[in-house]
């Protein structure tokens, strides 16, 4: 088999090349012999172009390659040849270039190894056609040639314009080529189907498209022509450029708007993120009516007040839609420290809810009137005492977001389950910080009455210069708002957290637990005196308070700052650390309004006493020489060897007896003065009028007065225009 293979394969060579050399003889197919062998004739006319010293041999072998290549791209041409070729040669359309040994073209390169024949061009348009290269070598002391020859198809992709993809359910969709050539042979468009259009031939109008600009289309909508088109633009056989596009199918108009409920919290950082996908465009807006463009993630970030609950409108348009798609979103916005308090009664029990404006609690604890701690667990409960609401602990990812509730359920309650309860809570934010919330309850029985913030008190405030100081009271009742007015009139409002100007920062347990406390910086004398408290009961009138604040020079306050005593008797001079203070005292010592000093006396008239926050000294038979300015001193163990003081002022107290004798000798005798000073200016007063002259005029009084004068009485409360005439007379 192998030898009759080998003859079949001889033979047809042989007739090969028989045929060729037919051809070529008879001088038929010029252009076939140049695009197969390299012969005489052939040389004779690359000679016009350069001269050829010796005429070629004839072909021995032939090869074709037709290749498609992109504008720009580098195609190699090679001979599969080995040996070393004598001279290397293209001819491109009939145009001759030297490749070997001297390259005269230009866009070419070539780094074959030793003589290969072959060479590296850069395609341009120019270059499209058809390529023949030829390498001449030496066999057998003859020259032989060995031929290939290339078509090549230069083509160029690009973009449609003015889009490659068009949405539509009726109308028309154009697309055309961005660049095209100058004289081009054929424009048409074509589908995945093979469906084919020749743009530059006339077609019927019922098919509804037409050619648009020098190479694109204008294309009635159709369900049969969705999906990917080609457009090409032709400029003889070897020349394309092309392009495709896409045509989709709009999706219902009349899409449902999309409703979703948020739940954000006040002060957080929250994004409103739509639900777009590939969206042209996006907006939200706001539920003022604010319209907010957004970028092409179409997602919306903000620092949430309370203006931002309501509806929020988001949209966006889609390259599968022709009209903008709408999302409303319903947003509440929580307060984490806001807390309601309600409480409702059934036939058997009373039910206490604390529902705040977190989403979490670490606890939940209820105290009784009477001081017990009950601390509750979701759905756990006694024989009494339960829990009441819908939970406290963290809603999962797939569960709607809830607010955290702290209830108590009292079955049956008794006599002491009435009263005013207070409920508290601690949890953590998503802002990472710790916040405790806390309310009273008012739990009426039939005959209750309501927290109306009847009870009020205050603690008097005893403050070091220069320090800062809280002014706090207190009711029994839950408050909406509180203020102050210092002692010189100034009203201050008090706020959670501004401060400045008239503006105070508020300290305490909360105004739902009745407690208003502010913070003053920077204590000096106009912060001496009464302070008003004023407190705005819910669903009652405002109730006031009076704080009595005290300025010091050191840390140590008289405990009395005036004492009035008899001589002889026995009193107590003390003093003590500022309450806000936290210091104890080391040593105490005293001295007397003499100059003299007194320290840890026991057994004399002077007995000295310390505790760790205040000095006493008794003072055994009060003397003449004890009435005057004392001065407590003390030393605190702050690590300050500083002394801190205050001054105490010793009087005499006066006989009540004594007192009042001379109160009415005083008395007397300023009425007897008063008598004398009377009956002096009587006695004058009689003396002038005894010798006092009396005489008739020498005018007659009417000649000042007209005798009939027309008098007009105009009231003084009048606001008439009195006439110029009338308010001269």
């Amino acid at each position: 088999k192998s030898r009759d293979t080998m003859r079949w394969s001889i033979l047809l060579s042989l007739f090969l090349a028989i045929q060729t050399e037919l051809v070529l003889a008879e001088g038929k197919g010029a252009e076939l012999a140049r695009r197969y062998a390299l012969q005489d004739d052939d040389v004779s006319s690359w000679k016009k172009v350069e001269k050829a010293e010796q005429p070629l041999s004839k072909s021995k072998s032939i090869s074709v390659n037709k290749k498609d290549i992109s504008v720009g791209i580098p195609i190699d041409f090679e001979l599969d040849i080995w040996g070393t070729a004598e001279r290397c040669v293209a001819m491109h359309n009939d145009v001759f270039y030297e490749i070997y040994p001297n390259m005269n073209l230009t866009s070419a390169s070539s780094d074959k190894q030793g003589n290969a024949c072959g060479f590296t061009l850069h395609i341009g348009w120019e270059y499209a056609g058809n390529w023949t290269l030829t390498g001449y070598y030496q066999e057998s002391n003859k020259s032989v040639s060995y031929s290939s020859f290339y078509e090549l198809r230069v083509y160029k992709r690009a973009i449609v314009q003015p889009s490659p993809e068009v949405t539509l359910r009726s109308g028309y969709a154009t697309f055309y080529l961005p660049s095209v050539f100058d004289n081009p042979t054929s424009c048409q468009i074509k589908n995945d189907e093979g469906k084919t259009y020749e743009l530059l031939n006339p077609i019927d109008p019922a098919e509804g498209i037409e050619l648009y600009k020098i190479c694109g289309v204008r294309m009635r909508y159709d369900k049969s022509r969705l999906g990917r088109w080609t457009i090409t633009q032709s400029r003889g056989n070897y020349n394309e450029i092309m392009a495709t596009f896409r045509i989709y199918e709009a999706f219902d108009t009349e899409r449902p708007k999309i409703q979703t409920q948020l739940i954000w919290e006040r002060g957080a950082s929250e994004t409103l993120e739509l639900t777009a996908r590939d969206a042209t465009y996006c907006d939200v807006v706001t539920p003022d009516g604010v319209v907010i463009p957004l970028s092409y993630e179409c997602k919306y970030t903000l620092n949430v007040t309370d203006k931002h609950a309501g509806v929020w409108k988001g949209r966006h348009g889609s390259v599968h839609s022709m009209k903008l798609v709408e999302e409303e979103y319903n947003v509440e916005v929580w307060n984490p420290e806001a807390l309601e308090i309600s409480v409702s009664y059934e036939d058997d029990g009373v039910n206490m809810l604390c529902r705040t404006g977190l989403r979490s609690l670490s606890n939940c604890m209820f105290k009784s009137p009477n001081g017990t701690v009950i601390s509750l667990q979701a759905g756990v409960g006694d024989g009494n005492y339960e829990y009441y609401g819908t939970g406290f602990a963290l809603a999962s990812r797939n569960q709607p977001k809830k607010r955290a509730e702290c209830g108590l359920m009292i079955r049956n309650p008794s006599a002491y389950d009435y009263g005013v309860w207070k409920c508290s809570m601690k949890d953590i934010s998503v802002r990472k910080k710790e916040i405790t919330l806390q309310g009273l309850i008012d739990v009426q029985n039939s005959k209750g009455k309501r927290l109306d913030g009847e009870i009020v008190s205050s603690s008097p405030v005893y403050v070091k210069r220069g320090s800062e100081f809280v002014i706090r009271c207190s009711t029994n009742a839950p408050l909406n708002f509180c203020w102050m007015r210092s002692p010189n009139g100034t009203m201050y409002s008090v706020t959670k957290n501004e401060r400045g100007g008239n503006l105070l920062r508020y300290n305490g347990e909360g105004l739902s637990m009745g407690v208003c406390g502010a913070v003053v910086e920077n204590a000096d004398d106009t912060h001496r005196g009464d302070w008003s408290c004023r407190l705005g009961v819910v669903g009652a009138a405002e109730v006031e308070s009076i704080v009595p604040v005290t300025v010091t020079e050191s840390e140590l306050i008289s405990e009395i700052e005036n004492i009035s005593t008899h001589q002889g008797k026995s009193t107590i001079l003390s003093c003590r650390t500022l309450p806000s203070s936290e210091a104890t005292i080391d040593y105490c010592r005293w001295v007397r309004p003499n100059g003299d000093g007194i320290y840890r006396n026991t057994a004399s008239r002077y007995v000295t006493r310390q505790k760790n926050d205040g000095c006493m000294l008794t003072l055994n038979a009060v003397a003449d020489e004890d009435f005057g300015t004392w001065t407590c001193l003390a030393r605190l163990t702050t690590g300050s060897d500083v002394e801190v003081w205050s001054k105490i002022e010793l009087k005499e107290k006066l006989d009540t007896a004594i007192a009042a004798n001379a109160t009415l000798r005083t008395v007397a005798f300023a009425l007897l003065g008063a008598i004398l000073i009377c009956g002096i200016f009587v006695i004058i007063a009689m003396y002038y009028r005894k010798n006092r002259q009396t005489s008739t005029p020498a005018y007659d009084i009417n000649y000042f007065y007209p005798k009939n004068p027309d008098v007009k009485v105009i009231p003084f409360f009048t606001d008439t225009k009195i006439p110029e005439k009338i308010a001269k007379q």
